[in-house]
């Protein structure tokens, strides 16, 4: 065995033990894992299971930024997500499209993220009844990072269907999640925050501003996304603002131009007066001329 290839042995060695110790300093969370559905139990499991390993999602209509890779969803899941994601459109799509793909990559994350089991728990199955309804859910714990819920929110703010739904981000999530409930028999019990804690990571994730610029109408993958307007989006109108704001009073004025024309009309004024200084002058010295041949001639009559 020559050096080289030892050196390639220790090296390859090295990078293992280092994985090894992260992963030993960062459990539970080493080892990504399904914990609340999935291909092989439907959704909402019957009863709570070990979690499972991600599997292999080929098309994903809901998610597309989730297609052929690894995650979470199980089928019945992404149909429940596309039913979902068509209220979503009707309520906030036509107002402010990237409202709309940032509430889709949150549940998206929630239901098909290969890291579910880091911040998600599921706890019990519970009987909730609503009038004459009844009907089982699986109880969770989620931790969902504040700072994000908060930009999702803002994003969402100005369309008049969030402001009848909450008055904060947390309200906002936690009226979805409660709505949802019966067709996703799921009950979430929302931690908001953005650092660890009861064994569970926030969930986080960059939601995108109201005003982002879109230029070819697709967002991670999402179709039919615009720039939300100015009347959705207070962004929007502070770039607007900034933009096609009125014109100052010198706004195109051109100094150097300016200067010039003042110069030769300057130049101009000074050499019409000297011309007419001389052209005075002239004039006066030739009518004593004048009025001496004219007597000369009266005195020879």
């Amino acid at each position: 065995i020559n050096a080289e290839y030892m050196g390639y042995i220790v090296r390859q060695m090295n990078q293992l033990l280092l994985l090894i110790v992260v992963c030993l300093g960062s459990l539970p969370f080493c080892a990504p894992s399904c914990v609340i559905g999935g291909s092989q139990t439907g959704f909402p499991p019957k009863k709570l299971g070990k979690p499972i390993p991600p599997f292999f999602i080929k098309d994903n209509i809901a998610c597309p930024y989730y297609a052929n890779s690894y995650g979470c969803c199980s089928e019945i899941q992404i149909r429940q997500l596309e039913q979902n994601f068509q209220d979503i459109d009707m309520i906030f799509g036509s107002d402010c499209p990237i409202c709309a793909v940032n509430q889709k990559i949150f549940w998206c994350e929630f239901t098909c993220s290969p890291q579910q089991n880091e911040f998600v728990r599921p706890e019990n199955y519970a009987k909730i009844k609503r009038g004459d309804k009844s009907f089982d859910v699986l109880n969770i714990t989620f931790r969902m990072s504040a700072n994000t819920t908060c930009h999702i929110f803002r994003s969402c703010d100005k369309v008049p269907e969030t402001q009848m739904m909450a008055s904060s981000g947390q309200g906002f999530l936690q009226f979805q999640a409660t709505t949802g409930a019966e067709r996703g028999r799921v009950a979430i019990d929302f931690q908001f925050s953005d650092d660890p804690g009861d064994g569970l990571r926030a969930l986080k994730f960059d939601a995108y501003s109201c005003n982002l610029p879109i230029h070819d109408n697709k967002l991670r993958n999402f179709t039919n996304v615009s720039t939300c307007a100015c009347a959705y989006c207070e962004q929007s109108c502070n770039i607007s603002a900034e933009a096609y704001q009125k014109p100052s009073y010198f706004a195109g004025f051109n100094a150097v131009l300016v200067a010039v024309v003042y110069l030769l009309l300057t130049i101009f004024t000074l050499g019409m007066y000297f011309v007419s200084i001389w052209w005075k002058k002239k004039h006066s010295q030739q009518e004593p001329a004048q009025e001496k041949l004219a007597d000369s001639r009266a005195e020879q009559y």
